[in-house]
């Protein structure tokens, strides 16, 4: 089941979700790529997503978590905005992914992907290796891929720290406004859109600029 969207209203909506969840769908998930409070203000936040959850299991008794996912905006929000709660700091969001390629700084091939706490890694991705001479537990479906880009993003999260990130998520926002603005300000320009919107708003054709250090 999906929940569709509508031009004027391309956020998530709290309200609408729970209704949605009630009717049947098991588990939602939340994008947290558009979470902004300033900058989209249509869009609700997971908080709201929770309380509106929370409405739904003491009139119907369900009791439904959130999967966040961060993909972009996962790497950006805990520096830019570290007043959104949206993490963990809910106790229905039992897990998170982000996309260590967009804005953790690594090349392309790193995704990450956080439980609340191991009791809710799905038992289906836990694979036991026999190992330097014991059984050792991973969820990384390594196979034969490089590990290059696992050790860069090791590598960076060390270099960089807390507060390295802040510097460069604060550098690439006042970049990506820079642009938006100077942007705006230019004569109607043809562009090749990159995809259409999903149901209902397929007439909406969007190009995505990515703005990232390296």
């Amino acid at each position: 089941m999906e929940i569709r969207r509508r031009s004027g209203s391309l956020g998530l909506n709290a309200a609408l979700s729970a209704r949605m969840a009630q009717a049947g769908l098991l588990e939602e998930c939340a994008d947290k790529n558009i979470i902004d409070k300033d900058d989209y203000p249509q869009t609700a936040e997971i908080e709201e997503l929770q309380q509106a959850l929370d409405a739904l299991q003491q009139s119907r008794g369900l009791d439904i978590p959130i999967h966040v996912d961060g993909a972009s905006g996962g790497f950006v929000a805990p520096f830019n905005s570290p007043e959104l709660v949206w993490d963990f700091r809910l106790p229905r969001v039992q897990s998170i992914n982000a996309s260590g390629h967009k804005y953790g700084g690594v090349l392309p091939g790193v995704g990450w992907v956080l439980w609340r706490d191991d009791a809710l890694l799905p038992e289906p991705l836990r694979f036991n290796v026999n190992d330097l001479g014991g059984q050792m537990p991973t969820i990384g479906m390594n196979v034969s891929r490089p590990g290059a880009q696992i050790i860069g993003q090791y590598f960076t999260v060390l270099h960089l720290g807390r507060e390295g990130y802040q510097l460069r998520m604060a550098a690439l926002e006042a970049i990506a406004t820079h642009l938006a603005d100077g942007i705006a300000r230019l004569p109607p320009l043809r562009l090749v859109p990159a995809y259409t919107l999903p149901a209902d708003c397929e007439q909406m054709a969007v190009l995505r600029f990515v703005v990232r250090a390296g």
